[in-house]
């Protein structure tokens, strides 16, 4: 008994060490992220590498690198064309002389690392017919060598990068395994096509060259302090993940001057929690459509699979915090004509176990599905009445698109109440628990085309039990008028419309008719800010003058400025003070509908240059109401089609700006139409980088608070984790459950490829404990059906 009591206290005492040492790091300041600059060789060394001499007949031949085509370590050739090396070297039909110097890649606070690194220009000769072959990149490696090497790029901040943004560093090519040393390799790394020079260096696959820290030792995160920008900070944390996740950066770059940036896109990172305070993100694979939680823990992450056994599209998703519970809406995928399409719901434990699932009616009586739409939906979960909100935008079975506002019960997840249509065309829409000082159950924001045209506000009210839905346009916009005399003129005998003198020109005539389905707006997300004396905020973006008719002649027609108005709780007034306009436009059937916008206050102002090409649109919206007076708008600034970088600012309960726009010095890319939570003060925000196969949490708070750490909110609903659900779980019996990792192998360094996910030890009660002695029982005891005696 001694043995065992000084056995618990030992074991006590490790887990009070062991904690201690764990809030030291999650409280200190996180290190930097690391900056990596490319030094020349001195006295300098360059040259020009041919590329002709050298073709891949030649390597898969066995011939030596011509001495033109290399310098150091690093080479280049031509590929073959039609499986032949006829054209590899003549001028006609490949690029040539690449002037190209030697260097070393040091890293900022580290003097002891460095890489041998090799920067190449684009070609200075080219191809006097066309490109036919290509030229692609060859190392060597010294002995002794490693099983396999990678290959890495450098990439430096642009000229109008902001101040302090350091280099990047993306992974090129991995798994080189060379069979003897000084044996050039071929690489997949075509460069006769660079727009401007490039840094390329190789090293071990065990390197992990990065501007992230590496983490400590049996840690699988990757934490950095990523920049500060005026009064707040951006800490940020990688996880490793060879899965296929929505990269925000790669896959959808559609910009506001695109034609397919007016349907904007599906929400693809739920945020959910569970007690006593561990966060995750529901989230589906864009490979394989199997749909995961990922939880978020002090080593590491856990990743479950969740039910999905069609491979549907995941709609929307939502958390209980306290439970743990998650329910997610899933869609069928294809089309068939007038033909309903499968829509159902699942609700699941923290690990995946099913607890109730639902088929919904989506005849035309029900839901009225026949296809999925790419704005997808929004749904909130309101624990403490047991509800959840829900925003379906698609296809109906009459063909036409729209959105409808419906209510569900968090146990049964039955329909409580279908709210009807809220906007057809509806093009992207946020939800959120209506305001506490209200009886809003639901408030949300769309913005649609028409029936109405504008940013449509709407909250779900009970009216003594009977649940309805208050609705008000807030901001509407400009629209193009047909140039045809009438629908099919003159084919198809319609009457025609009269002439819209008013916006004509000499140029073009107008008709006064329309059918525009461009919005040039877009809202935040969330679109919506709760106040004090139960109003709403409203945040989305807009090009001004906002009613003007005339402008409205293609998808960007000015800079998209981010604006702001204020109504109150009952819709009955604009409380905030701003611009004023009024105006209208002629339908699709011909008649002339009113339009005015009062109270806009407008937040940027981006103005407008006679070169529409450098304009700047504020898009990819998010707000975050971080403390008492302090929301924050984050948002990426883009050209008319292309990216240019991050920004941030401040504004107070009113709408005044506190925080001017600050520059990010770091590429934080947004999805495009998630909802950001804010946690203990700090906005979280998630993202994906798909070259490194990493997912990333990023934490914007101000700079007086301390690094995030343990999560310290408490949960709002109650001490204790809730009593529902009041069935049983019950496993699927056709989806593993495992926290573990389902999906084809990386193409990237993993951070520890043995470790995924970390699994932590508990132990149990004090009468548990128990000395093993091993002395009595033997395997001959088994082999004789023997009992086990004291060990």
């Amino acid at each position: 008994m001694k043995l065992q009591k000084s056995m618990l206290m030992e074991h006590h005492l490790l887990l009070l060490l062991c904690w201690s040492v764990l809030s030291i790091v999650h409280a200190e300041q996180w290190p930097p992220l690391k900056n990596h600059n490319f030094i020349g060789l001195n006295p300098v060394s360059a040259k020009t590498l041919h590329a002709r001499s050298t073709t891949e007949c030649d390597i898969d031949e066995g011939n030596p690198v011509d001495d033109q085509d290399q310098i150091g370590n690093f080479g280049v050739f031509n590929e073959k064309s039609s499986a032949a090396c006829d054209s590899s070297s003549r001028a006609d039909y490949s690029n040539a002389d690449y002037v190209t110097t030697e260097g070393v890649i040091t890293s900022t606070g580290n003097s002891e690392i460095s890489y041998n690194a090799y920067k190449i220009n684009p070609p200075s000769s080219r191809a006097e017919s066309f490109t036919q072959s290509g030229t692609f990149l060859l190392f060597k490696f010294e002995a002794p060598l490693a099983s396999s090497y990678s290959v890495y790029r450098l990439i430096e901040p642009d000229i109008n990068a902001p101040s302090g943004t350091i280099s990047k560093i993306k992974v090129q090519e991995i798994n080189i395994e060379p069979d003897f040393a000084e044996q050039f390799l071929k690489t997949s790394i075509r460069v006769d096509n660079l727009a401007e020079a490039a840094i390329f260096f190789a090293v071990r696959d065990t390197e992990l060259p990065s501007e992230w820290p590496r983490p400590p030792s049996g840690v699988n995160i990757e934490r950095a302090k990523v920049a500060q920008i005026g009064m707040f900070d951006l800490y940020g944390e990688r996880y490793d993940m060879p899965l296929d996740m929505f990269d925000p950066s790669l896959d959808w770059n559609q910009g506001p001057a695109d034609h397919s940036h007016k349907y904007s896109f599906r929400k693809v990172f739920f945020p959910v929690s569970k007690y006593p305070g561990e966060d995750g993100i529901v989230w589906q694979d864009q490979a394989t459509f199997r749909i995961y939680v990922t939880w978020f823990e002090s080593l590491g992450h856990s990743t479950i699979e969740l039910p999905n056994n069609e491979s549907d599209y995941l709609l929307v998703a939502s958390g209980e915090s306290i439970s743990g519970d998650i329910i997610y809406i899933c869609v069928a995928k294809g089309k068939v004509e007038s033909e309903p399409l499968s829509v159902h719901s699942k609700r699941v434990t923290s690990s995946g176990d099913i607890i109730a699932s639902k088929i919904y009616d989506t005849g035309s009586t029900g839901l009225d599905v026949m296809q999925f739409f790419a704005t997808g939906g929004s749904l909130t979960w309101d624990s403490e009445n047991n509800k959840l909100g829900w925003m379906i935008s698609r296809q109906m079975l009459n063909s036409h698109q729209g959105c409808i506002a419906v209510v569900l019960d968090a146990t049964t997840l039955d329909v409580v109440k279908n709210t009807g249509s809220t906007a057809s065309h509806s093009f992207a829409n946020s939800m959120m628990i209506g305001n506490k000082n209200t009886d809003h159950m639901f408030f949300a924001v769309e913005i649609g085309d028409n029936y109405p045209r504008g940013v449509n506000a709407h909250y779900i009210y009970s009216d003594n039990g009977n649940i309805k839905r208050k609705s008000k346009v807030l901001y509407t916009f400009k629209t193009h008028h047909s140039s045809q005399k009438c629908w099919g003129y003159p084919s198809s005998g319609c009457t025609p419309y009269d002439k819209y003198t008013a916006i004509s020109t000499p140029e073009k005539t107008y008709y006064k008719w329309s059918n525009d389905n461009n919005v040039y707006s877009e809202i935040a997300h969330p679109a919506a800010i709760s106040r004090d004396d139960g109003s709403y905020m409203i945040v989305f973006a807009g090009e001004r003058p906002s009613l003007d008719n005339s402008l409205a002649t293609s998808n960007l027609n000015a800079p998209r400025n981010i604006a702001l108005v204020i109504v109150s709780s009952d819709f009955g007034s604009i409380v905030s003070t701003g611009e004023d306009s009024s105006g209208g436009y002629y339908d699709f059937g011909g008649g002339w509908r009113s339009q005015t916008n009062t109270g806009i206050v407008w937040l940027t102002d981006f103005t407008p240059s006679t070169d529409k090409s450098s304009w700047h649109s504020a898009t990819r919206i998010k707000t975050a109401h971080i403390k008492d007076r302090m929301i924050l708008i984050i948002y990426e600034l883009w050209f008319s089609s292309s990216y240019i970088r991050t920004e941030v600012m401040g504004v107070d309960l009113d709408g005044n700006v506190v925080m001017e726009p600050a520059v990010l010095p770091f590429d934080l890319r947004l999805t495009p139409a998630d909802e950001i939570e804010v946690i203990d003060g700090r906005a979280v925000i998630y993202g994906f980088d798909d070259d490194d196969k990493r997912l990333i949490r990023y934490f914007l708070n101000e700079n007086t608070m301390e690094a995030p750490g343990i999560r310290t909110q408490s949960p709002t609903t109650s001490s204790k984790p809730s009593a529902q659900p009041s069935k049983a779980p019950t496993p699927s019996p056709t989806v593993s459950y495992s926290p573990t990792y389902t999906g084809a192998p990386s193409n990237t360094p993993s951070l520890s490829p043995s470790i995924k996910p970390v699994y932590n030890f508990t132990s149990l009660d004090i009468p548990l404990i128990k000395v093993l002695e091993g002395k009595k029982t033997q395997e001959c005891n088994f082999e004789a059906g023997g009992i086990v005696h004291e060990d």
